[in-house]
């Protein structure tokens, strides 16, 4: 099994990526931004599946199954994809997950 460092440096890496390309956006209007950021939400979520479980349990805040349920929506219930709700997802909880993983 790989090191799960390399799970967690994925994550990071499409953190960074929706930070940039959301940064001085007041919501996800533009189809492009919308698209790009569900993409890197799909790899968080893909990503989350290696997470060890003691880190997981290590960080309670975060709601790792519900990140995972969101990238199963994305991937496989596309067309109801609320881009309200995945704005206040990017704004909320993807500090929270960053914070909780750039120590690990």
């Amino acid at each position: 099994m790989l090191n799960y460092k390399i799970y967690v440096r994925n994550i990071l890496e499409s953190i960074k990526k929706i930070e940039r390309t959301c940064k001085n956006r007041k919501s996800l209007n533009d189809e492009d931004i919308f698209d790009m950021t569900l993409m890197r939400l799909q790899v968080i979520g893909e990503n989350i599946s290696s997470i060890p479980k003691e880190i997981k349990q290590k960080h309670k805040e975060i709601k790792w199954k519900n990140i995972k349920n969101l990238r199963n929506v994305i991937s496989h219930k596309y067309n109801i994809v609320d881009k309200d709700l995945i704005w206040k997802f990017v704004e909320n909880k993807i500090p929270k997950l960053k914070e909780a993983l750039k120590n690990e």
